[in-house]
C-alpha cells in the first residue's frame, strides 16, 4: 500500500531530477560500434568485413570540474571474424585482470562522451591454443590481431583508422527514479478517486425516476 511518505519522497525525487536536470553520481556505459577494417595481413581469418563493438562501464562517475582521465571498470569488447560473430573479451575488473594492457579515458566536464580513450586487451580466446588474440580500440582507430605468437607473428591482423561510434548511456537508476515518482502520483490519485467514490452517499431516488448521486459535504 502506497503510503504517504512513500508518495513524497518519489515525487520529490522526481520534481528535483526533471527541474534541475543534471548529471547524478551513478555507473555510466559507453556503447561501442568501430567502424570495419580496412587494411588485413596475415592469413585470410580477418576481412575488411570485420570490426569491433562492445560496451565500457565506469562506476560512481559524477560532474566534472576539470578534464579527467578514467579508467574503465570493466568492459566487453567483440571482434567479428570473417564477417561472422567471433569472440569477446568480457572484463569484469579491468583493475585486476591481466590481460587488460591500456585503459585510459579522458573526459571533460558536461560531456559523457570521451574526447580522448585507448582501451587494450589481450589474451587467449580464439584459434590455437596457447596463442593470443589481441583487441585495442582509440580515438584514431581499431586493432585486432588473431593467434600471435612469441615471435611477434600473428595468423591475422586488421586495422582502421577510423575512430568508432561511442554512445554514452546514464545508469538507469536515475531514469527509473523520475518513473517511481510518477507512477507514485498516478497511485496516489488513484487512491484519492476511490476513497471519493466511498465517500459518495447511496444515489436517491429523484422525481421523475432518475437516479441522481448526492456526494457527501
Amino acid at each position: 500500500m502506497l503510503t504517504r511518505t512513500a508518495f513524497r519522497i518519489g515525487l520529490c525525487g522526481a520534481f528535483f531530477l526533471m527541474t534541475f536536470g543534471g548529471p547524478v553520481r551513478g555507473d555510466i556505459v559507453l556503447s561501442f560500434d568501430g567502424e570495419p577494417f580496412i587494411e588485413v595481413f596475415g592469413a585470410p581469418t580477418l576481412t575488411t568485413a570485420d570490426r569491433i563493438t562492445g560496451t565500457i562501464t565506469f562506476d560512481d562517475f559524477g560532474p566534472l570540474s576539470a578534464p579527467t582521465t578514467l579508467a574503465a571498470k570493466s568492459f566487453m569488447l567483440s571482434l567479428t571474424v570473417d564477417g561472422a560473430p567471433g569472440f569477446s573479451f568480457n572484463v569484469t575488473d579491468a583493475a585486476t585482470d591481466s590481460r587488460v594492457e591500456l585503459n585510459e579515458f579522458d573526459f571533460t566536464p558536461g560531456s559523457l562522451k570521451p574526447s580522448g580513450f585507448i582501451l587494450t586487451v589481450t589474451g587467449d580466446v580464439f584459434g590455437d591454443a596457447g596463442f593470443e588474440e589481441g583487441i585495442s580500440i582509440s580515438e584514431i582507430g581499431d586493432l585486432a590481431s588473431i593467434d600471435i605468437d612469441s615471435g611477434g607473428g600473428s595468423e591475422s591482423l586488421a586495422f582502421n583508422e577510423s575512430p568508432g561510434t561511442i554512445t554514452a548511456v546514464p545508469e538507469p537508476s536515475a531514469s527509473l527514479f523520475v518513473s517511481a515518482g510518477i507512477f507514485m502520483l498516478i497511485g496516489r490519485r488513484s487512491r484519492i478517486s476511490v476513497r471519493w467514490r466511498r465517500f459518495a452517499i447511496p444515489a436517491a431516488q429523484a422525481p421523475g425516476g432518475s437516479q441522481e448521486p448526492i456526494r457527501a459535504t
